[in-house]
């Protein structure tokens, strides 16, 4: 991963990198002051002009982040959930009505440091985007619908 930085009247050095791995298609976003967020399996990662930043333990699959207000908004792919109480695997075997594919929405504040809302859309989402201070999620079946924030 390498993210070029220049500042007011600084000369174009050339590109330094900030680490060896990367992240998943549409897994970067970055703040207005150029603050490189990336987002990995195991955590968030932030990227500033000279060095890596902060990292913040975020476990499991991911993939996309975008920014809503000053959060982190991070889907993760659809997986199955069982709605009855039969056993996960039985569900993925027969692929009973009672299976659902989810996929999870995480709205984190890493400034203080906590976790703002926790929740899942049924079936897989496509684009998380923001516009006149709301959030929207687009899912995989083409519906677009307001995403419900409590903030």
């Amino acid at each position: 991963m390498t993210y070029i930085t220049v500042g007011k009247g600084q000369k174009v050095n050339s590109p330094q990198l900030l680490d060896a791995l990367g992240c998943a298609w549409g897994c970067v976003t970055f703040r207005e002051d150029g603050e490189m967020i990336a987002v990995r399996d195991d955590g968030i990662y932030l990227y500033g002009a000279e060095s890596r930043g902060a990292v913040y333990a975020l476990e499991g699959k991911k993939s996309s982040a975008t920014l809503f207000k000053e959060y982190i908004v991070v889907t993760s792919p659809p997986t199955i959930e069982t709605k009855g109480i039969r056993s996960a695997i039985a569900n993925v075997l027969s692929r009973s009505p009672d299976a659902a594919e989810q996929s999870k929405i995480s709205i984190l504040d890493i400034e203080n440091k906590f976790i703002v809302h926790s929740g899942s859309v049924t079936g897989g989402i496509k684009e998380i985007f923001s516009s006149w201070g709301s959030l929207y999620v687009i899912t995989t079946d083409g519906e677009v619908s307001l995403f419900p924030c409590l903030f």
